[in-house]
């Protein structure tokens, strides 16, 4: 958990995990998570919004943001300066000098990592915990020797599991389209050989399959709007990545936590 100062840079960094997948009917806008959907016809956050309506001629008032989720990088440029500093404890000297029983938290603490081994980078959900958990208990028994007791925990069980195939099947089919994606811009790029090309190059490029001609399409929009490294990185590479870690770590109920890679503790 990290203390943020500012809600201003606790909301749009927030925002940024939620990237839009464009698709050929549409293009990014530039600075699209702080806008707003009934203004800008965007599904932002309402973050300009916010400060040009609700919050116009208020006067500032400081606000500390408990940030509970699955870790924060502290070296992000638009945290690093805004980070909550423990004033009770004194970095790097391994002493818990505010006696609350966590060794360095200055800046808040993981509760799903360790002091010796780091944050994990990647985990199961919660869910996914339980239902390794309950699996002993529950997987593969004959509902009707169920004891009084157990029927409910049973059945919460069953709907865990549900769920996790529903989103696992979910993140199953969106690699998938962005795996055609990618596969089909390297081919397209292949002929274009350009390093940062413009939307002309692909209304240029004369595309060999569908797949291709859906690409050329979305590249042709996109870039209207955008450059084409923003748009790989934000669009296509981003949640690429997510998509590969639901798969294989957060829904993977088949992968322990000590197997997942690690990253420096905070």
């Amino acid at each position: 958990m990290l203390i943020i100062k500012h809600l201003k840079k606790a909301l749009l960094v927030s925002s940024m995990c939620f990237p839009l997948f464009v698709c050929a009917q549409s293009a990014v806008k530039p600075n699209w998570y702080n806008l707003d959907l009934k203004t800008d016809g965007v599904f932002g956050i309402s973050t300009e919004k916010a400060y040009t309506e609700l919050l116009k001629d208020k006067k500032h008032v400081p606000v500390l943001v408990a940030v509970i989720d699955g870790g924060e990088d502290i070296n992000h440029e638009d945290l690093k300066s805004v980070l909550w500093n423990n004033p009770g404890e004194i970095a790097g000297n391994n002493i818990d000098d505010d006696k609350n029983g966590f060794i360095d938290d200055v800046h808040g603490w993981s509760f799903i990592g360790s002091p010796t081994k780091g944050n994990v980078m990647f985990d199961n959900m919660e869910m996914v915990r339980l239902i390794k958990h309950q699996a002993p208990k529950y997987e593969g028994i004959d509902p009707s020797t169920l004891k009084k007791e157990d029927e409910a925990g049973y059945k919460n069980y069953l709907a865990m599991k549900a769920e996790r195939e529903k989103l696992f099947e979910q993140h199953q089919k969106r690699l998938g389209v962005l795996t055609r994606f990618k596969t089909a811009l390297s081919e397209i790029m292949a002929t274009i050989k350009k390093e940062n090309p413009a939307a002309d190059d692909f209304k240029n490029y004369k595309p060999t399959s569908d797949t291709q001609s859906w690409v050329r399409k979305t590249m042709v929009n996109a870039l209207a709007e955008t450059d084409y490294a923003a748009f790989i990185k934000e669009e296509i590479d981003g949640p690429y990545e997510r998509a590969w870690a639901q798969l294989n770590y957060h829904l993977n109920q088949h992968r322990f936590l000590n197997e997942a890679q690690i990253f420096h503790f905070v």
